[in-house]
């Protein structure tokens, strides 16, 4: 928790089941500069040009 507290998250909920807890957390969305390019080169990394594997 304490990572993603630092990665820009907040505590939203907090559960206790059994011997362990688990986290709700979230944060604002934010535009990713070069998103596209990127997927667009690992589609093609892999063999996929325009979404149809060769």
């Amino acid at each position: 928790m304490t990572y993603n507290v630092g990665q820009g998250f907040t505590l939203v909920h907090e559960v206790q089941r059994t011997h362990h807890c688990f986290y709700l957390m979230a944060r604002r969305a934010e535009p990713v500069t070069g998103l596209a390019e990127e997927l667009q080169l690992g589609h093609q990394a892999f063999g996929f040009l325009s979404g149809r594997r060769q």
